[in-house]
């Protein structure tokens, strides 16, 4: 005791007021502890390089659902330009056929039948037309409400080419309907 101070060695652990003991580390005035400033350092970096690998997952990711969602839109506009051009053959063939028409069965009994042709010409027209193969191609002629109404009826396959790379699904098959209605005039040719 030195003056009314106690000296300490300099392995001696300091005391807080609270009592802890704290290990004595050489330490300039107004700095944290080398101990200390190297955990915050690290914590830091740790938090910066974090911080950096999920804002490059969520890059990643919203990368693939950009590219999902426009390989969705090419894939859909193209089942749906498809399906505008084959609806536009079906209404076409029906109205072929319905030139097809056998007007002897029509003159002598009113009565509306279909030429042993006009399926063939439905076919030529929508062969014709269509950038894919018909399948299932079916003319009819119908009554409603005692009209006669001849119907061209058929399946196409519309290819979606990132889907199937992707998830292997062969094409979309769009059914097809269109019907046509023959008018005959005053002297019974068909206009």
């Amino acid at each position: 005791m030195v003056g009314g101070r106690t000296l300490r060695s300099a392995a001696a652990p300091l005391t807080s007021q609270t009592g802890a003991t704290e290990p004595q580390t050489a330490r300039k005035p107004g700095h944290p502890p080398a101990r200390s400033r190297l955990k915050y350092l690290c914590a830091r970096l740790l938090a910066r390089f974090e911080g950096g690998a999920s804002i490059t997952a969520q890059t990643t990711l919203y990368i693939f659902v950009l590219f999902a969602c426009f390989a969705l839109v090419y894939d859909m506009g193209n089942v749906a330009m498809v399906g505008q051009m084959a609806q536009s053959a079906a209404l076409i063939a029906a109205e072929e056929a319905a030139k097809e028409i056998s007007t002897s069965a029509f003159k002598s009994g009113q009565q509306v039948h279909l030429g042993e042709d006009a399926l063939a010409r439905a076919a030529e027209i929508v062969a014709g037309m269509l950038p894919v193969p018909a399948q299932d191609l079916d003319i009819g002629l119908r009554e409603p409400g005692g009209r006669s109404v001849i119907e061209v009826s058929f399946r196409v396959r519309a290819s979606t080419p990132i889907l199937r790379a992707c998830f292997g699904l062969q094409g979309i098959d769009v059914p097809v309907r269109a019907a046509a209605e023959p008018v005959w005039g005053a002297e019974g040719e068909r206009r």
